[in-house]
């Protein structure tokens, strides 16, 4: 071990608004110009910017103008965990469309991978939540490093799939979003889009009854009874909403630790990702103040902007509360979601 080493602070920022696509956002760079600002008071002292469109904020001559193609942002994920030691926190943020696919591995609890998607997507496909797992979680085992991550995109729930997600418990199936958004409802052409609306509509039903007269409905009668045997009883997401009694509980992704064959342990990375929803559900492409930000984004930054200035950093469970308290005040029907690779309690702080 070197005693001489210094812990670093190292962020990524990834902002795609799709200029001149189909598709076309409007708050992502605004989200990242807005994180890479409040970011220079917590001390991150090496940073990379990826982004497309116009840059309206601080720090702009210390951009290269990184376009956030699909090799390029593999290759910022590479550089972000890259040489990880004890005490470097490491910061990612990703603002952009999110979508999900057909899981190629059958590893999946509805069948679907939860995917990004670089502003080349159509040419150079998307990045499957396996493959953000192996980019960022497994070059950090054993390093004593620390990852926070803020996905603001559609499908985001499990979007680096990490075996736990925290939950509150609530009666009911969590609502899906119906806002302008970022994932497969507004991403035409891509690879697996069609898939998506069709296979999204079917896992958002709870029960084997209608996971199998839906499937009828888009596939025949013979496919639903294999897919319903495959999915299980159930096509439900392991997510549950909060609804006021502040019970939180942590749910356990079924077979997310079979599958990897690796068992938490000491080599276990200390790693918290916030995302915008669940993994059926939307984000939102919004506007506050007459100036477009995502949904999640927007209502963090203000979390963060206090816990900056205070030094002190908020539970968790008391970030996740208040941010789906906000966010359905302010009319959306979005979940956040927080996931880990360990389980964590009230005391565990979204720290940077």
């Amino acid at each position: 071990m070197d005693l001489t080493r210094r812990p670093r602070k190292r962020a990524l920022f990834i902002g795609i608004n799709y200029v001149g696509q189909s598709a076309e956002l409007s708050g992502c760079v605004n989200d990242v110009v807005d994180m890479r600002a409040l970011l220079a008071g917590a001390n991150y002292t090496e940073t990379r910017v990826l982004y497309d469109g116009r840059w309206s904020g601080p720090f702009l001559g210390e951009l290269n103008d990184t376009a956030p193609t699909r090799a390029n942002m593999t290759s910022a994920f590479r550089w972000l965990v890259a040489g990880a030691g004890v005490g470097d926190q490491l910061f990612l943020h990703y603002s952009g469309h999110g979508s999900q696919l057909r899981s190629q591995m059958f590893q999946e609890a509805d069948g679907l991978d939860e995917v990004i998607v670089p502003v080349d997507y159509e040419t150079a496909g998307m990045i499957r939540d396996d493959e953000l797992y192996a980019l960022l979680v497994t070059p950090l085992r054993g390093t004593g490093a620390a990852l926070r991550a803020v996905l603001d995109c559609c499908h985001s729930g499990t979007g680096i799939d990490l075996r736990y997600n925290l939950g509150f418990t609530a009666d009911g199936e969590v609502a899906r979003g119906t806002r302008g958004v970022r994932g497969a409802a507004t991403v035409g052409g891509g690879t697996g889009a069609a898939d998506t609306a069709a296979i999204s509509s079917v896992v958002a039903r709870l029960t084997a009854d209608a996971v199998r007269a839906e499937l009828a409905r888009w596939f025949g009668a013979d496919a639903a009874a294999g897919a319903v045997a495959v999915l299980g009883a159930t096509a439900a997401e392991p997510f549950l909403e909060w609804t006021g009694d502040g019970d939180s509980a942590i749910v356990h992704e079924p077979g997310a630790v079979e599958r990897r064959g690796v068992q938490p342990g000491a080599g276990t990375p200390d790693i918290l990702v916030l995302s915008g929803c669940a993994d059926n559900q939307t984000s939102a492409d919004a506007t506050f103040s007459r100036r477009a930000n995502g949904a999640l984004t927007y209502h963090v930054l203000a979390d963060l902007r206090i816990a900056i200035a205070s030094g002190v950093w908020p539970p968790v469970t008391t970030l996740l509360r208040g941010l789906r308290r906000r966010i359905r005040a302010a009319g959306f029907d979005q979940v956040p979601q927080i996931s880990s690779e360990v389980p964590v309690g009230g005391t565990t702080c979204f720290s940077l």
